[in-house]
């Protein structure tokens, strides 16, 4: 299966080169958090062998960056910021709340040596000393990665940013809120069109909230958002100004036997990611993961079961917040296998081709180089194998929300709490 390259935890912005197999740590003040424990986010670049990974406080709020994939500024990315409730004034100097930046990465690997008028330290040297001038020549060095932050988008949200999602015009991209998605323009800061907006005149009718958004891959006009009821709406920006009217609605009737108090909740889809091939939309709610065929609005094409044996727990999980939790999903390069997290740090993968499925632990036993993952597997009461585990062992504060797929090789990262694990299959292209 997926063999680990390495197993990191920082309290700071850091790199992974995959090709060239070493660890870039990024120590600017601005970025790091002091020693406090911190989730991960983590996004693939699709034009490099980078990923760049963001720590943020245990709350669960989420930074994810993205790559702004542009032939120009294809080392840009933007990231969005929800709200910390706990040590705020750790991100006053570099984040606010609701607020969108853009960030330049560069590298360097030499630098220049043989100053006339500085001395190695970089200090002017006494003009009087100088007796000759040199020129300076560029020496090799660690390779070093910098991070400025280029555009600052703000006062565009009144909620807190739940999702951005960069256009296939590489010039314009969308960020999403509870109620409101607008629209940019990456060379505009100071204002945005607002796309849809959901917000009632009475708050009180307030029924449903956005909870996910993405662009279509290759057509820029078109979108998805989804609902915290379970729906998703394709929109065509080319209908009208304000796309409040969807040009298609994808919901699954309700199957009025398996109707109980949890039923609106599990259905929340807590995230929407469209096939590379753009064909179809990949949706996450808390029990099952679902693909759905654009062509195709009344139910989704397929339906996998992430952890069905907690159907059994919903009340308790209720309980202690965990049915809130958002987790995502993932394509792999030929959307024939998807993934997504689940609890105890496990994430699963199912096989589209051959309906098989795999549960597999992202834990310290496997943060040893070339280690193989094997398959895990959760029982409910009767007897068990050797490896098994009980539903109730499982441990509900170690849950995989974040997962990322490389957009062409094989291989994947995983955040599972305050560590970031990344596995490479180097045997076989697909998962088997």
């Amino acid at each position: 299966m997926f063999k680990k390259l390495f197993a990191k935890q920082e309290t700071s912005i850091f790199y992974h080169d995959i090709l060239n197999d070493h660890l870039i740590h990024h120590e600017k003040g601005e970025f790091r958090f002091n020693s406090i424990p911190w989730d991960i986010n983590i996004f693939f670049f699709p034009l490099f062998s980078l990923i760049l990974t963001i720590c943020f406080s245990l709350t669960h709020d989420v930074i994810p960056i993205h790559l702004c994939p542009f032939p120009q500024q294809a080392k840009q990315v933007s990231n969005h910021v929800q709200n910390s409730y706990a040590d705020r004034k750790l991100f006053v100097s570099s984040f606010k709340d609701k607020t969108i930046k853009l960030w330049k990465i560069t590298e360097r690997d030499k630098r220049p040596e043989g100053y006339n008028l500085k001395d190695e330290e970089g200090k002017l040297k006494d003009l009087s000393t100088v007796t000759s001038l040199q020129v300076p020549v560029l020496k090799p060095m660690d390779l070093m990665v910098e991070v400025t932050p280029r555009r600052i988008f703000a006062n565009g949200h009144t909620y807190h940013v739940n999702s951005i999602s960069v256009n296939s015009d590489c010039e314009t991209y969308m960020s999403a809120d509870d109620l409101r998605i607008n629209l940019w323009h990456l060379a505009i800061t100071d204002r945005s069109f607002n796309i849809v907006d959901i917000k009632p005149a009475n708050m009180e009718d307030l029924t449903e909230v956005i909870t996910a958004s993405e662009f279509h891959p290759h057509h820029c006009n078109l979108f998805v958002y989804s609902s915290s009821k379970g729906s998703l709406r394709l929109c065509d920006m080319r209908a009208s100004a304000l796309c409040d009217k969807h040009s298609k609605l994808y919901e699954e009737p309700e199957d009025p036997s398996n109707r109980s108090f949890f039923s609106e909740i599990i259905s929340s889809v807590s995230d929407v990611k469209f096939s590379h091939s753009g064909r179809y939309m990949l949706t996450r709610d808390y029990l099952t993961v679902k693909v759905w065929d654009l062509n195709m609005e009344t139910k989704p094409v397929e339906t996998y079961q992430v952890h069905d044996y907690l159907r059994s727990k919903l009340c308790s999980l209720y309980e202690n917040d965990c049915i809130f939790d958002k987790f995502e999903c993932a394509w792999n390069g030929s959307d024939s296998v998807i993934m997504t997290g689940a609890y105890n740090n496990f994430f699963r993968m199912f096989d589209r081709n051959t309906k098989r499925d795999v549960t597999l632990e992202a834990s310290r036993e496997s943060s040893k180089p070339r280690a193989i993952l094997k398959p895990r597997r959760v029982c409910v009461g009767g007897k068990r194998r050797k490896d098994d585990i009980s539903v109730d062992s499982l441990d509900f504060t170690k849950k995989i929300l974040h997962t990322a797929w490389h957009p062409t090789e094989n291989i994947i990262a995983i955040a599972a709490t305050n560590n970031l694990y990344i596995f490479q299959d180097k045997v076989n292209s697909e998962m088997h």
